[in-house]
């Protein structure tokens, strides 16, 4: 007998689901998340879910893993600190941007907020041209400088896309080469590595990507191949944002490719279950505790695109440019906005009633849950004194009434409550 595992780590709740591949029964197990250490909340599931099923870690044939943490870390602006290293003359490339904005007649609009602030990107001299020629040499004595501001920053990554490195790529591994040897504990991200293709500013704001969500996506995945291994279990493979799966490796090499894994898994299971029911259009809905996700299947087929934004506000339009971070990987293709189950509820500047993108996740989680949480969420809104499905938790109606009663116009905090 062979089961196949599938675990999910969303903002508030990690869910494991086990499918006997003979009889296509299938067991649930569902546990907070851990957000100081993900894989504590995934170990903990499959445990639960292995002995609820009586499941011996041996009949597990396949363990996938998708999950909304890369996701989550981009629209709460939650990532690691971040360095970029560009061409002499293109530092601020990021913010630049395609100069694409999503309303074109708003003269108060704000940009989406830049990964790497500007006191961390980085300039050196060198060029290659369109043609892959050498037009300046690297300057390689300019990097001393910049490495000791990467040490005196405290900087976890680095970012490197110099101009036209898709097509020669000789000085940005060189600068790859003495930041790894320099910088041995700091992550270094090369935009030949990640995405040689043309287009500077999504090449770049790729690289960056990677690098902001590498450490996060590192750190866990290692510890949790890690504890999986030791309870017996086959490698610990991750949902991709195209809906397939790629092995742990592959992953650090290349994080951006897990910014969708969570909802892609969503979008395949919602196909699946409308071939099962004769219905090939549906639009697929997925809301969890911090982010709320839709796509539409036409004909049974999902759409997979390789221009995507992703960490835009929840106001902007899935198809307006500009409203987030491009990443050219395949992706299929999502509506997302960051408002979800544990979104906390604030008022702007201007007294409008607002949700996200912050949320109040499983720690301490929202109000109603009872473990320290004070401000409104979504789920404190819509409380009604029921349980919460999956975890045997007291669910607290007036803790609820009152978060949502306060008025705290602190400016000091990044979200006022409502």
């Amino acid at each position: 007998m062979a089961w196949r595992i599938g675990i999910d780590i969303g903002g508030t709740f990690t869910d494991v689901a086990l499918v006997d591949e003979a009889t296509g029964r299938i067991g649930i197990a569902k546990v907070l998340t851990t957000p100081r250490d993900f894989g504590q909340a995934v170990i903990a599931g499959i445990q639960a879910g292995l002995a609820q099923n009586g499941v011996a870690a041996a009949d597990v044939s396949l363990l996938s893993h998708a999950t909304t943490v890369v996701t989550n870390a981009l629209l709460e602006k939650k990532g690691a600190r971040a360095g970029f290293i560009a061409t002499r003359g293109f530092r601020d490339i990021l913010e630049l941007r395609r100069s694409s904005r999503p309303d074109l007649y708003d003269l108060f609009q704000d940009g989406p907020a830049v990964l790497v602030p500007r006191r961390h990107r980085f300039e050196i001299t060198e060029r290659i041209d369109a043609q892959g020629e050498v037009v300046t040499p690297l300057v390689e004595a300019e990097l001393a400088p910049i490495i000791a501001a990467i040490r005196a920053a405290g900087l976890q990554t680095v970012a490197v896309s110099c101009l036209f490195s898709f097509l020669n790529d000789s000085h940005e591994r060189r600068v790859g080469a003495i930041l790894r040897a320099a910088l041995p504990d700091v992550g270094v991200f090369l935009s030949c590595e990640v995405l040689p293709e043309i287009h500077e500013f999504e090449r770049a704001s790729t690289t960056a990507v990677c690098a902001y969500v590498g450490p996060l996506l590192a750190g866990y995945l290692q510890r949790l191949s890690a504890a999986t291994r030791a309870l017996g279990l086959p490698d610990l493979h991750v949902m991709g944002s195209s809906g397939g799966v790629f092995d742990i490796a592959e992953g650090l090499r290349m994080p951006a490719m897990a910014v969708e894994s969570g909802p892609a898994a969503g979008v395949i299971g919602a196909a699946l279950a409308g071939r099962q029911l004769g219905r090939p259009n549906l639009l697929s809905f997925d809301m969890g505790g911090t982010t709320a996700k839709a796509s539409v299947i036409a004909a049974g087929e999902i759409a997979v695109t390789a221009e995507y934004e992703v960490g835009g506000a929840a106001n902007t339009k899935r198809w307006n440019l500009g409203t987030g971070h491009p990443i050219r990987v395949p992706v299929i293709d999502l509506a997302e906005v960051s408002a979800g189950g544990g979104s906390i509820a604030w008022v702007d500047p201007g007294g409008s009633l607002k949700v996200g993108p912050h949320s109040a996740g499983a720690d301490p989680g929202p109000a109603a849950y009872g473990a320290g949480g004070t401000r409104p969420t979504v789920t404190d809104g819509r409380q009604r004194g029921a349980g919460v499905a999956g975890p045997r938790r007291p669910v607290g109606r007036r803790a609820a009434d009152r978060s949502c009663r306060r008025r705290d116009r602190n400016p000091g905090r990044c979200c006022r409550t409502a």
